[in-house]
């Protein structure tokens, strides 16, 4: 019987230096969505009559063509990674982010044509699209399985710790965050010297790390149970990936996440200003409680869930299928309880959107660890289709909720949140009944090595059906 290799501590390890550097990467591509630097947009944007969905920080005209980019790079990201390699392609995501946004206050003060600033929106996007699908490859290389979901939480609130940077720099509250310039070149200045230190430190598989413990290696090479042959990495076992049924519910699920959090994070807290009567002392502090409260769950829900993994309590399928059961239907039932209070409840309100806010974090970090979990190292490829579709997703949503919602009334804004409520319940239905966590056989065994298997159990039966036959007469 093999030995088995005790875990190592995760404190002063290698593992913990590559989870700081990749909460960072999210932190600064978040932050550099920011619009510091007020951007003209068409008057029809601009009129006293736009609706609460075209005020969001980033505004609908250009965050479009951000998109376009973002989608046009994810899928090309995930397979660049599984091939060469996740270290140059996350550092070129944030140098090439930071000289976009570097460069957006001189385009805005130079360029007469804005099509040069919608070019350097969709250049933006590129360069952010590369990042994401590239950090769940190199987390299939550096994550044990046992502490998976919680690394992968800390990787994704910088996502969220960036947002509030966004959300922050981009209010027309802000003073001097949304007033002096030297801010654009602080923060661009930030993703320069990360850049260096990136390309000193990082590495895309634990291989290439020099400076990483015997034991830790040891460690991580044993829990990342299943690596691909070199078949594998030569050929992307395509047909099998879309033909996969799980990648497809996962794929599906994480639309609907983007969704529901395109409301609960992005319109919500506005929204609770709009409709209800909640005192400033209060709504000054919502980014912050907002932070607090993901930051909470993201790591008591990741820590639990590796927990209950490690120890056998629950399978990593079932384990999954809880926490988006959990998170999309309380989400669901807090959006339907805010549709029946009062404009006089708003401490009621606020209490549900803290819990909401919460909970979407909680389904964030199960539907993006999923895509390791069935996946491997092909999961940054799996993700990256999946978030050219949210993209199409976030695209639409707008437009969609303007057509819900045209006058921002709080009975427009009630048939919204039961919309969105039965589309969750909906998702965590399916997800429920259809999904499967357990890692797929041609996310480590080639195709060829596929089909001589798959041979072999069939001749094998034929072979024990003859000997059958023959005792039989």
């Amino acid at each position: 019987m093999a030995k088995s290799i005790s875990p190592v501590p995760l404190l002063r390890s290698s593992r913990l230096n590559v989870v700081i550097l990749l909460f960072s990467v999210n932190l600064i591509l978040f932050s550099h969505r920011s619009k510091i630097f007020p951007i003209s947009i068409p008057d029809d944007l601009n009129a006293e009559n736009v609706t609460l969905v075209e005020k969001n920080p980033v505004e609908l005209y250009f965050t479009n063509y951000f998109l376009y980019g973002y989608m046009s790079s994810a899928l090309i990201a995930g397979i660049l990674s599984n091939k060469i390699g996740s270290k140059w392609l996350i550092g070129l995501s944030v140098f090439g982010s930071s000289s976009a946004f570097l460069a957006t206050p001189f385009i805005e003060q130079l360029a007469e044509n804005k099509l040069y600033l919608i070019g350097l929106r969709f250049i933006l996007g590129i360069c952010q699209g590369l990042a994401l699908p590239s950090i769940l490859t190199m987390a299939a290389f550096w994550f044990p399985k046992k502490e998976r979901t919680c690394l992968m939480g800390v990787v994704l609130f910088g996502v969220q710790l960036g947002s509030i940077v966004l959300t922050e720099t981009s209010s027309n509250d802000s003073t001097w965050l949304s007033q002096i310039p030297i801010v654009t070149y602080v923060f661009s200045a930030i993703g320069f010297a990360w850049f260096f230190v990136w390309s000193l430190f990082a590495h895309s598989t634990v291989e290439g790390d020099t400076l990483i413990s015997k034991e830790e290696y040891y460690y991580i090479n044993d829990q990342i149970q299943f690596k691909p042959d070199d078949e594998v990495t030569k050929f992307i076992p395509w047909k099998h990936i879309f033909l996969s049924g799980s990648a497809w519910v996962l794929i599906f699920i994480h639309c609907l996440a983007t969704f529901s959090n395109y409301i609960i994070i992005g319109l919500l807290p506005n929204l609770l200003k709009k409709l209800f009567t909640i005192p400033h002392s209060i709504t000054q502090f919502i980014p912050f409680i907002a932070l607090f409260i993901l930051f909470l769950f993201m790591l008591i829900f990741g820590f639990l869930a590796d927990f209950f993994i490690a120890k056998k309590m629950m399978s990593t399928t079932n384990c999954r299928k809880i926490w988006v059961l959990l998170a999309f239907t309380g989400t669901a039932s807090l959006l339907v309880a805010i549709s029946f209070l009062k404009e006089d409840n708003g401490y009621l309100a606020f209490l549900f959107f803290v819990i909401g806010l919460g909970l979407s974090g909680l389904q964030y970090t199960s539907i993006i660890t999923s895509y390791l979990d069935i996946a491997s190292t092909f999961g940054g490829i799996v993700f990256g289709i999946g978030e050219s579709i949210c993209c199409l997703i976030l695209i639409c949503t707008p437009f969609l909720i303007k057509l819900l919602a045209p006058n921002d009334t709080r009975k427009e804004w009630n048939r919204v949140f039961w919309i969105v409520s039965g589309t969750l319940c909906f998702g965590a239905l399916v997800f429920t009944l259809l999904f499967d966590g357990h890692i797929k056989s041609w996310a480590y065994t080639s195709t060829k090595k596929m089909k001589t298997k798959k041979k072999e159990n069939t001749e094998k039966k034929l072979s024990l059906i003859t000997e059958e036959e023959t005792e039989n007469i």
